[in-house]
């Protein structure tokens, strides 16, 4: 040892000369020692209350305390700091029995040759716990953060949680993050935990402090002295001691940086270090699509008023009451104290519009004057408040404090302006100016709406791919995995072609992470996306859809070919992997599953790859094709599937009917649902043999006899007198089936139902399978009469030009959003915008999963056409529907 190892030792000694003469061995064996004696139960607790021990040595046994006594304490304080316990004479069953119960080691008084080589030991193995421990702390840290993408969409909550997090994590007395503010050219604080007088840095510049020299260097800085460092910030020098910062990364782009400080001398190590960086790098992404949403979220409000404001311009009306609630969105969204629109008029400009400025302005006429509301309509430039100009005649009337004018021009002429109050010492940023400029042009013209909302869908576009790829290698994650897979699925189906998915997994890839560290695990699983690109050459698509799991998925490939792909594959990793200076030997195991043969949708076939994944690693032979020998579930599901035949001409098939009621009358319609009643299971539910009907070709038949049962029991109700019609679910199969059209022919006629009677509904992910089939048949059922309507709107992807085209008559918004939406802004905002989409395509509107009255009276107040869902009633039998009905009409 070459240099003094700095030593805390706490000695339970009954004895000042044998505690003396350990601590000269101590000394002796290298270490600079610091150490406590005490000799009864008070001592220890006070000593274990007041101090950090790097070892404790035990006298076996003393007069009223004994070693036992004092493990059971030190081990409640501390699990991991190394106990040694010292006896004149100790036989070989105390010594185990001693082990067990939690000490270390032990050693015989006056025989301590092994002193030095245990305590190193020792000390080693509890700084290896402690580490392993904090790296644990770490990843859960970073799993919460990772998680409040979904739960806490806004920056600032999520910053919040990760500050929380770090502090915790480094034991440190506050922590902090900043964010950089592009526009401005400064840090920003987000979030903070701690002292008051640790945060008081609000903005920084680049460079400036830990905070902004870590953004600056995008590099970790430890700053040990911090009251001597040149670079502090003297707000709070003076307090903080010590401090330690990251940057938050994205790539190799700075957007922050995370700090942490302590109130006392501390030296931040490379482990602690690391940690922090660990937490950072989770930190940002999350932080980065939470700001992103949010733009994304105010360019979409943004853009909705100043589009209704240009349809209401355009139309040559001033509708008073929709313009000033547009003028009170804008309000908010500027924070100003007031707004205003003026028009010009051949003598000068008068109000037409306003919130928070005095009644008696509106309509009122002002001339053209010195001041900044008529320098604005002159010059048609936007026009600051200076701080000692005179107020011109629009502003001693009204008394407002006018901050700010922005002209409105169209055909290259000025016809008004926007005006906004504020106080003199207001500084109007770039951005706002821009947001009240571009509400200024939407007011002219409604042009610029297609570029903002271009905009907005950019941003989406960019919140989808941090949605959908893997931070660490840059493939697509399981969610975009299983997205291609449906689509492939679907072009599969289409094409009447094969279609196979390979799950490959890497070999006991954890050894690798335990041995090398996950550093080295993670510059591997970076290198091997870009080694199966190139292993299988543009025949597929690669997916990372698990810690140590990869997904192919290969279009046009039956068994054979997939099962040649993965040997491929395997081939993949017989050349050792380097990362960091290490050469590695990772293999792999490959299961495959083939469209149509062992599933027919993303699940049973995700399902059946990874059985044969299982099948691979049991046999040991690196790869393996699903077979039905290997699943034990696959027997039951064949079964089902053969009753389900039996079922349909058995009449074990039942519907049962959900009203959809009209909000300003009466039911209107009742959707059919379909009941599967088996002899020996009881009710199945449609989840589990709906699948099983279109994997054995069943879906035309059961659609049939679905439509036939509904249009029988219409007939049956319009006989009663009830003004009734049935909706009808189809599957995706069921809607591009080109006889679709003549079986409903055929069926109405049979049932002497009308068309009209008959809503049939869709839904985007459907219709989007094939748009141009879609539209077709659609065309020529409309043809026929029936309704059709889109359901489930909202959760799939669709295009808006082929939904103009689409020849139907409602949309029905899916229950995710209706349900949530009173404490919901979210889905309110997307329940709103369907609603006046709908509208606005001429359509009617429904909405699913309404459970209570608030959702009820706010879709009310929205102008939504009909509701379903159980505040009106469940889904029930036909004859319980007619008691039901009997009520409701009365």
């Amino acid at each position: 040892m070459t240099a003094r190892q700095p030593l805390r030792a706490l000695i339970v000694e009954d004895s000042a000369d044998d505690a003396d003469l350990l601590a000269r061995e101590l000394r002796t064996a290298g270490y600079d020692l610091t150490y406590e004696r005490v000799d009864d139960r008070a001592g220890l607790e006070v000593a274990l209350a007041s101090g950090i021990w790097d070892v404790v040595f035990s006298d076996h046994s003393m007069p009223s305390f004994g070693s036992q006594m004092a493990l059971r304490m030190v081990r409640g304080r501390d699990p991991d700091v190394p106990f040694i316990i010292l006896s004149g004479t100790m036989g070989e069953d105390i010594a185990v029995e001693a082990m067990r119960a939690g000490a270390n080691d032990y050693l015989v008084k006056g025989k301590t040759r092994r002193l030095g080589a245990i305590l190193e030991r020792e000390l080693r193995q509890a700084a290896g716990r402690v580490a392993r421990r904090d790296l644990e702390r770490a990843f859960a840290a970073m799993r919460d953060v990772a998680s409040a993408v979904g739960r806490l969409p806004e920056p600032a909550a999520v910053a919040a949680l990760g500050v929380k997090h770090a502090r915790v994590l480094l034991a440190a007395d506050g922590s902090f993050l900043h964010l950089w503010d592009a526009e401005a050219g400064v840090l920003r604080l987000l979030a903070g935990d701690g002292p008051a007088e640790v945060l008081r840095a609000a903005t920084l510049r680049s460079g400036e402090g830990a905070s902004g020299l870590a953004f600056e260097r995008r590099d970790a800085v430890i700053v040990d002295d911090y009251g001597m460092w040149k670079l502090a910030i003297p707000l709070n020098s003076a307090l903080v001691k010590s401090a330690l910062a990251v940057p938050l990364l994205l790539g190799d782009r700075a957007i922050g940086s995370l700090v942490v400080a302590s109130l006392r001398p501390r030296s931040f190590n490379q482990d602690q270090t690391q940690l922090l960086q660990l937490l950072a790098s989770e930190i940002a992404p999350t932080v980065e699509a939470g700001r992103l949403f949010n733009e994304a979220e105010r360019e979409r409000q943004e853009a909705e008023a100043l589009a209704e404001a240009s349809r209401l311009i355009a139309a040559g009306t001033v509708a008073r009451d929709t313009l000033n609630a547009i003028l009170a969105a804008l309000r908010r969204l500027a924070s100003v104290e007031s707004a205003a629109l003026v028009i010009t008029d051949p003598d000068g400009f008068h109000v037409v519009a306003g919130v928070a400025i005095p009644d008696d302005a509106i309509g009122s006429h002002y001339p053209i004057a010195d001041g900044v509301v008529s320098r604005a309509l002159v010059t048609g430039e936007v026009q600051l408040a200076g701080g000692s100009e005179p107020p011109e005649a629009f502003q001693a009337r009204t008394g407002l404090r006018i901050g700010l004018a922005v002209p409105i021009e169209r055909n290259n002429a000025v016809v008004g302006a926007l005006v906004v109050g504020a106080p003199s010492e207001r500084h109007f940023a770039a951005r706002e100016v821009r947001l009240l400029q571009r509400f200024a042009d939407h007011i002219s013209t409604a042009l610029e709406n297609d570029r903002l909302m271009a905009e907005a869908r950019a941003r989406e576009v960019e919140l989808e791919r941090l949605a959908h790829f893997d931070v660490a290698t840059q493939l697509p994650n399981r969610t975009l995995f299983r997205d291609r897979l449906r689509e492939g699925i679907a072009a599969a189906e289409a094409k009447s072609e094969p279609l196979s998915v390979l799950l490959i997994d890497l070999d006991h890839f954890k050894d690798t992470n335990d041995a090398f560290g996950h550093e080295v695990g993670d510059a591997v699983l970076r290198e091997i996306g870009p080694r199966l690109r190139r292993g299988v050459e543009g025949l597929g698509d690669i997916a990372r859809v698990g810690g140590d799991e990869f997904a192919l998925l290969l279009g046009g490939a039956g068994p054979s070919e997939a099962l040649a792909m993965a040997r491929r594959v395997l081939e993949v990793f017989e050349r050792p992997f380097s990362a960091f200076g290490q050469l590695l030997l990772i293999r792999a195991s490959v299961g495959a599953a083939t469209f149509p043969r062992d599933g027919a949708d993303p699940d049973s076939l995700i399902r059946c790859s990874e059985v044969a994944l299982e099948a691979a690693k049991r046999r040991g032979v690196g790869t393996a094709a699903y077979a039905t020998a290997d699943d034990q579930y696959a027997p039951s599901r064949l079964a089902l599937m053969a009753q389900l035949r039996q079922a349909i001409d058995e009449g074990q098939l039942l519907l049962h009917y959900q009203p959809i009621v009209e909000l300003s009358s009466r039911p209107r319609v009742m959707e059919a649902l379909l009941r599967w009643h088996h002899p020996q299971r009881g009710m199945v539910q449609p989840n589990e043999f709906i699948p099983l009907a279109e994997r054995a070709g069943l879906m035309k038949p059961l659609t049939r006899w679905v439509m036939a049962a509904a249009l029988r029991q219409c007939r049956l109700w319009r006989d009663a007198g009830h003004d009734l019609a049935v909706a009808v679910n189809l599957s995706m199969r069921t809607l591009h089936d080109a006889e679709l059209p003549q079986i409903v022919r055929d069926l109405l006629r049979s049932t002497r139902c009308e068309p009209a009677w008959l809503d049939l509904e869709i839904t985007e992910s459907d219709v989007m399978a094939d748009p141009k089939g879609a539209i077709e048949i659609l065309a020529r059922l409309r043809a026929l009469g029936v309704r059709v309507a889109i359901d489930d709107f909202g959760t799939g992807y669709s295009s808006l030009a082929y939904l103009n085209r689409l020849d139907v008559d409602e949309v029905k918004i899916d229950r995710s959003f209706v349900g949530t939406m009173t404490v919901d802004a979210s889905s309110a905002a997307i329940v709103q915008a369907t609603i006046q989409l709908g509208h606005g395509l001429g359509l009617e509107v429904v909405a699913e999963g309404v459970e209570d009255v608030a959702t009820l009276e706010a879709l009310k107040a929205l102008h939504c056409d009909r509701a379903q869902g159980f505040l009106f009633s469940r889904a029930l039998p036909a004859i319980e529907i007619e008691a039901w009905m009997a009520v409701a009409e009365s």
